[in-house]
């Protein structure tokens, strides 16, 4: 699981957050530390955050800890995300499923999201975030982070995503959100 701090959020965001019509309240950057230095993901190769290192691009470790920083701007166009769902993802068949302890139960759930985009975007990657359930009052706020790869999204076309995310808690599922990016910027 990838865990961030909060800190004030530096690249450029192409799309809202889950289900919202209206433009997250600033743009956006992923950044994550990797050879001693501070470098923003430019992409993704399956749930893997990719970053320039030395001229060329690196995927790193799916459980690589990403943050999110302010922005400069929005990259070109938007993105529509609709027809958002999360749906568990059972260990077993679901009668065996509710007879089971809760560490027993499913451990992941699926987030499905239909994407149409207004301009052309060669290579988009997703970028799912959530607030973890049972944070103490006191604790530090953290993210949980997830890279995804997406692939091109064409014009006034619709595409359906799904992501698969490791489930938070047992007795209600978090509110993750899925921001779009635009690869290499």
């Amino acid at each position: 699981m990838l865990f961030a701090f909060c800190l004030p959020a530096l690249a450029s965001v192409a799309g809202p957050v889950s289900g919202s019509s209206v433009l997250p309240h600033r743009p956006a950057v992923v950044v994550t530390h990797y050879k001693e230095a501070w470098l923003p993901v430019v992409g993704a190769e399956g749930y893997s955050p990719v970053v320039i290192s030395e001229g060329k691009p690196a995927a790193l470790s799916v459980n690589t800890g990403m943050m999110l920083t302010l922005g400069e701007r929005y990259a070109p166009g938007f993105v529509t995300i609709a027809n958002t769902d999360l749906a568990d993802v059972p260990s077993t068949d679901a009668a065996t499923e509710a007879s089971m302890p809760n560490e027993l139960k499913s451990t992941a759930v699926n987030f499905t999201a239909d994407l149409t985009s207004d301009v052309d975007i060669a290579d988009a990657y997703a970028i799912m975030i959530v607030y973890p359930p049972d944070r103490p009052a006191d604790a530090p706020p953290v993210l949980a982070i997830y890279a995804k790869d997406i692939g091109p999204l064409q014009s006034g076309a619709t595409t359906h995503v799904s992501v698969r995310l490791p489930k938070l808690g047992q007795i209600e599922s978090p509110d993750w959100k899925i921001l779009i990016f635009a690869a290499g910027r």
